[in-house]
């Protein structure tokens, strides 16, 4: 969802895009323009506790997996637990 005017993705940014998420999807979950995920997504405008819990809980039921907030914003993903 990076746009052309960005230097480089933020982990949230790569996240949408990696699993097909659109601003204008995310938008509708909202009820907000497009241009307001574009502006949180890009660090202009920050998200609320309650805007990342749904975009948590709408990725999580989408994908079919839970995403923890490392994952969507810090690009971390977690690692499956090794067996013994």
């Amino acid at each position: 969802m990076a746009n052309a005017a960005s230097a480089a993705p933020t982990p949230a940014d790569q996240f949408f895009e990696d699993n097909g998420f659109t601003q204008t999807e995310v938008a509708g979950w909202f009820g907000v323009e497009p241009s307001t995920i574009s502006r949180k997504l890009n660090g202009s405008r920050r998200w609320t506790e309650d805007e990342i819990k749904v975009l948590l809980t709408r990725a999580s039921k989408r994908l079919g997996r839970a995403i923890t907030f490392e994952e969507m914003f810090l690009g971390k993903r977690r690692r499956p637990a090794e067996s013994r």
